[in-house]
């Protein structure tokens, strides 16, 4: 749940901070948000004290302006010596000590913060507010390494930049370093918007059709590839191969139960990998990588594109190079059995992946494959450049209609770091010319030669 308190103004006077320690100390331990913090007791004496501090106001300073204007009026907190449901007090403390060693962290030009003290429950609380972020406001990094004496807290190098997420401060993700950006260029208006663009899509989206009746064929004949062993001392019988079986077994029981063991963890195995297995298959035989072609109509160059395309439903985004796992070795026949040597002339070849076609990594997927980003150093004016490649893959039972009259819409937001805004758009994408079914994705039936 949220805090017990209305976020819909700033919090500056004393009254109205020790409503927010009431609402602290009421809260849950997950309440803490984009704009509260709480610690229990710091050590200032400490470097790791003095970071925390500084490292709050770093990732509170580098907020994006709209998302921290939602609480508070932007204002960000971080409350020191209490917590939910437990109010345990901090010693006085005396600004003027406790600013340069702050700064020395954040930089004299880094976020505007101030230190009050709030006597709460008899207990004195370090409430650290931080002021809200503008348009214009530069990027702060940190300006001073910090490596922790603190078992299980990572350190941080000169420079990196912090940024207060949820409920958490983190090194900044590009996404975050892109908003800065925009932050930083929003505050300056000679800066040209993000215009005359162009986005050419080229490639296709690979349809595939793998039905549950071939996937559980499949897995049958697997089985059937690789029975049980049975222990026959007497009586014609044949191996799981289909030779004679000897009148005495002689193969050791370890190495029977070794075999069944390995049988039954492969058929597992192998049943879950067929399903991988025939997108790895569309994906190696994919014929339309898809790209965009960028074209840059402005009068002055555009540097240090972000083109991000989101694919609409049913509609997966892979690499060329994406490890999608692979097909299980099948289990070795026990030894000193009449079937043992036969080892070598079991035909699993199909179980290792092709070469791939292409090395196409300059790029991020997201972990729902709905996602790409790609990157372009620079387009000078008037000039066309083209993305990396991906393969765009999706099932025949996402296609109400014919498959060859099908078209998805794939949107596309592009952001660059000398322009402001952000451009908007979407791109039409068609099936390839033909649709990879079952039987040329799932693998070859196990043959014993």
């Amino acid at each position: 749940m949220a805090l017990n308190i209305d976020p819909g103004r700033p919090l500056r006077t004393i009254p109205q901070l020790t409503a927010l320690l009431e609402a602290i100390d009421g809260a849950e331990s997950g309440d803490e948000s984009f704009s509260v913090e709480w610690k229990r007791p710091l050590e200032l004496n400490k470097a790791s004290g003095r970071f925390a501090i500084a490292k709050c106001i770093l990732g509170m300073g580098n907020r994006a302006v709209e998302a921290a204007g939602r609480s508070f009026g932007g204002l960000g907190y971080m409350v020191v010596g209490m917590e939910p449901h437990n109010v345990i007090g901090m010693p006085s403390i005396d600004y003027a000590d406790l600013q340069p060693q702050i700064e020395a962290y954040t930089g004299e030009d880094g976020p505007s913060w101030s230190p009050q003290q709030v006597t709460y429950e008899g207990q004195n609380i370090l409430v650290i507010t931080v002021e809200a972020p503008a348009d214009g406001d530069r990027i702060h990094p940190l300006r001073k390494s910090y490596q922790s004496d603190q078992r299980g807290e990572r350190g941080h190098d000169k420079g990196t930049i912090l940024v207060r997420h949820h409920a958490m401060t983190e090194p900044a993700t590009v996404a975050d370093i892109r908003e800065l950006e925009r932050r930083l260029l929003a505050g300056q208006p000679s800066v040209e918007a993000i215009d005359d663009i162009v986005a050419t899509p080229s490639g296709a989206v690979q349809v595939i059709q793998v039905t549950d009746e071939a996937v559980k064929q499949r897995q049958t004949e697997e089985e059937e590839a690789f029975p049980p062993y049975a222990v026959v001392t007497s009586g014609p019988a044949s191996t799981p191969f289909g030779f004679p079986t000897l009148k005495v077994n002689t193969t050791p029981q370890e190495e029977r139960e070794r075999y069944e063991r390995e049988r039954v963890q492969y058929l597992r195995d192998f049943d879950a990998a067929l399903k991988p297995h025939a997108i790895r298959t569309a994906v190696e035989r994919h014929p339309a990588p898809f790209e965009l072609a960028i074209t840059n109509n402005s009068r002055t160059a555009v540097q240090e594109l972000e083109i991000r395309v989101t694919t609409p439903d049913g509609v997966l985004i892979f690499g060329a190079n994406d490890d999608l796992g692979q097909m299980p070795r099948p289990p070795k026949p026990p030894s000193n059995s009449v079937f043992a040597s036969l080892q070598d002339n079991i035909d699993w070849q199909h179980h290792t992946s092709a070469a791939l076609r292409a090395n196409f990594d300059l790029f991020s997927i997201s972990s729902d494959r709905r996602e790409v980003t790609f990157t372009i150093k620079s387009i000078h004016a008037g000039q066309t450049e083209k993305t990396d490649s991906v393969l765009l893959v999706t099932g025949i039972g996402t296609i109400s209609g014919d498959v060859p009259s099908t078209r998805w819409d794939a949107e596309v937001h592009i952001t660059a770091s000398n322009r402001a805004d952000a451009w908007h758009g979407s791109v039409q994408l068609g099936p390839t010319s033909s649709v990879l079914a079952d039987g040329q994705l799932l693998p070859r039936a196990t043959v014993v030669k």
